[in-house]
């Protein structure tokens, strides 16, 4: 299975059950935002605009 794939799969899994520590927001609808680490990215919380850091690395469990 192509890397991207499975990043999609794992990142699609995280959203779903993820909790803004900031607001409480739960709703899913989070945006993936870049950062100037490619191994680090970053979900946007809709409601408060709060970043929530991920390692990729970490998200594909290597």
């Amino acid at each position: 299975m192509n890397d991207l794939i499975k990043f999609q799969e794992a990142l699609n899994n995280k959203v779903k059950g993820l909790k803004c520590p900031v607001c409480g927001c739960s709703d899913g609808n989070f945006r993936t935002k870049n950062t100037q680490n490619p191994q680090v990215f970053g979900l946007v919380c809709p409601q408060c605009g709060h970043v929530i850091l991920f390692d990729i690395d970490v998200l594909l469990d290597k």
